[in-house]
């Protein structure tokens, strides 16, 4: 059962825009906001350390983020500091980027949870998105151990409305990779590499020592797919999907792109990148026994799920 902080409903307090509505309900809705910058929301209940809360993004026209904050460090706009996530999947100390691409896209219906734990040094904040925990997303010291933490949201948009609530803190404290719309889609790391008309196997390991390289495959929709490998560079491919049967079990595919960036890595890094350029020649993939598998006349690359460490 979901509950309000503190075991009573809080209300939301107003940034000094008059633009924030509260609901009385644990929700408040932003009206009549003026201007390009977010409309700052503190909730009145403070959190204690452990505490787990939820804020549901009932509507949402505009970019949100939430997180926790301070009454001191409480402010209007893009002054207001904290602790946030929001926007595309980023962390923010709510004036700038702290770190992107940390989660998905903050969207109407969507349910974001926050974790918060804290002693008289520091505070760690754990962030979970629809379910999903993205781990540890902020572990900062703190200015005044007598502070007290509250939740806040900074939204953008007249009718964008919220609500909190309180649950159990879920068990999953480390980052969980995203629910799949295809079985390519996901993180990747590159395991073996075959490479030339005979398929022989490519010194990745010596190549690269202990840095990954990782290949992204996001949904584009329409049968294609963005695929991007990081060496020293990202190379960057279109992959859309064949209707060719005769390629069963596997699923036809024709690899489109090989556009990359321009930064220098040392010598085995760029010839790692080099021989990547041969994922042009990829013809079908298929996943199989936790590998997927993508092959072509001259290239044969297996690579399994990669799950990165997210750290502060």
């Amino acid at each position: 059962m979901g509950g309000v902080l503190g075991g009573a409903v809080g209300t939301w307090k107003d940034d000094g825009s008059e633009a924030v509505q509260d609901g009385k309900d644990g929700s408040f809705s932003i009206s009549g906001k003026e201007g390009g910058s977010p409309v700052c929301a503190l909730y009145s209940k403070p959190v204690s350390s452990g505490e787990y809360f939820e804020v549901t993004c009932e509507s949402l026209k505009d970019s949100v983020f939430i997180g926790v904050s301070t009454e001191a460090a409480f402010a209007k706009g893009y002054k207001c500091r904290g602790l946030f996530f929001g926007g595309p999947g980023n962390l923010s100390n709510g004036s700038g980027l702290i770190r992107g691409g940390f989660g998905e896209s903050i969207k109407q219906g969507d349910v974001v949870g926050f974790l918060t734990e804290f002693d008289d040094k520091s505070v760690k904040v754990t962030v979970y998105q629809d379910g999903r925990c993205l781990g540890l997303a902020f572990e900062s010291p703190r200015q005044d151990a007598s502070a007290q933490i509250f939740p806040v949201v900074q939204a953008k948009a007249d009718g964008d409305k919220f609500k909190i609530a309180t649950k159990s803190a879920p068990s999953a404290k480390d980052r969980q990779p995203a629910a799949k719309t295809h079985f390519a889609v996901g993180t990747w790391k590159l395991e073996k590499l075959m490479l030339g008309p005979e398929l022989g196997e490519f010194p990745l390991a010596d190549k690269m020592g202990d840095k990954p390289v990782t290949v992204t495959i996001k949904d584009a929709g329409d049968k294609k797919f963005h695929m991007s490998a990081k060496v020293a560079n990202t190379i960057n491919n279109q992959v859309t999907v064949q209707d060719d049967p005769s390629a069963a079990p596997f699923e036809a595919v024709q690899v489109a792109g090989g556009m990359s960036t321009m930064m220098m890595g040392d010598g085995g890094e760029m010839e790692v990148e080099t021989k990547l350029g041969g994922l042009s020649d990829v013809r079908k993939w298929i996943f199989s026994d936790e590998t997927l598998l993508l092959q072509g006349p001259t290239i044969e690359a297996s690579l399994k799920p990669y799950v990165e460490e997210m750290s502060p």
